[in-house]
């Protein structure tokens, strides 16, 4: 029993040693340039969330929206309404946080969580419920040198709208609605 202990110690202590030569041979290890990277983007330059991401206000954020469909877990006919679980993913560019990747041991992008960066404000204007969608909020974004955002997040949406139902040979049927998305408080 004791040579069986020992022997996992010395296997997990090897296995550490081999992972940290794989992460420092194929520089995948910390740097401060990350640090940096972090304390330029947020802390030195007082990034606000709360503020659109262009430096010209007269100018619209572009929003690119990409729905992807994973289930339909309701359809109600009687009431016209439908569930579906969805992946939404939102990309656009915050111009704020941009920087010189060559600055930064190479690096052009990074992960951050969503709640420290301006976020789209797009809701479903046709929903059955309050608030209107059902959207894990607390994920990661990913932040590009150049300044594209991508957001993605999983979603339950569940929503009203006429249906136009077709019979196709008797048993199955074609449903045609139409989800109605925008942004809530802010002209993107």
């Amino acid at each position: 029993m004791e040579y069986t202990a020992l022997f996992h110690r010395v296997l997990l202590h090897l296995l550490s040693i081999m992972l940290v030569t794989y992460l420092n041979t194929y520089g995948v290890h910390s740097s401060n340039s990350h640090l940096e990277l972090l304390d330029k983007l947020f802390f030195s330059s007082r990034y606000n969330k709360l503020v659109r991401p262009v430096q010209d206000e007269s100018l619209p954020v572009n929003v690119t929206l990409q729905l992807i469909l994973t289930d339909i877990t309701m359809v109600d006919e009687m009431n016209h309404q439908v569930e579906l679980n969805v992946w939404m993913r939102q990309v656009w560019k915050d111009e704020y946080l941009t920087w010189n990747k060559m600055q930064y041991d190479g690096k052009d992008k990074i992960v951050v969580p969503s709640e420290m960066i301006w976020l789209p404000d797009i809701i479903l204007y046709n929903s059955v419920e309050d608030p209107g969608r059902k959207i894990e909020k607390s994920t990661h974004v990913m932040v590009y040198s150049d300044g594209t955002i991508r957001w993605s997040q999983s979603a339950t949406l569940r929503f009203a709208c006429l249906m136009r139902l077709t019979a196709f040979l008797s048993i199955n049927k074609i449903v045609a609605f139409a989800l109605v998305l925008g942004a809530l408080t802010v002209p993107l």
